[in-house]
């Protein structure tokens, strides 16, 4: 299974409460205003690494034949990594430099 959530931003498109730069549709309906910037954004109600681990529990329920989770440098995390061997896959992650 492969887990990246690199999208190709297009001019014509605007990120609004459904379509968001996301591997499946997220609906975004909370609105904060972002303390830095003072730029209202959206906020989704489940995390893309919840997601993640849904998408794993519902493959591995499913009897789907995988060894391995292959995920880009967002999801590696010690929670999702964890996840992963939980339930006897095995990953392979790209990680950031500030990951422990």
């Amino acid at each position: 299974m492969i887990f990246d959530d690199t999208i190709q931003e297009k001019k014509w498109t605007d990120k609004n409460e459904i379509m968001c730069w996301h591997f499946e549709i997220i609906k975004k309906p909370i609105m904060f205003s972002d303390i830095k910037t003072k730029k209202v954004k959206r906020k989704s109600e489940v995390t893309k690494n919840k997601i993640m681990q849904q998408m794993i529990g519902k493959a591995v329920n499913n009897q789907l034949k995988f060894h391995y989770v292959l995920m880009d440098t967002w999801f590696s995390s010690q929670e999702n990594s964890e996840f992963i061997i939980k339930h006897k896959k095995e990953f392979i992650a790209a990680l950031k430099s500030n990951r422990k």
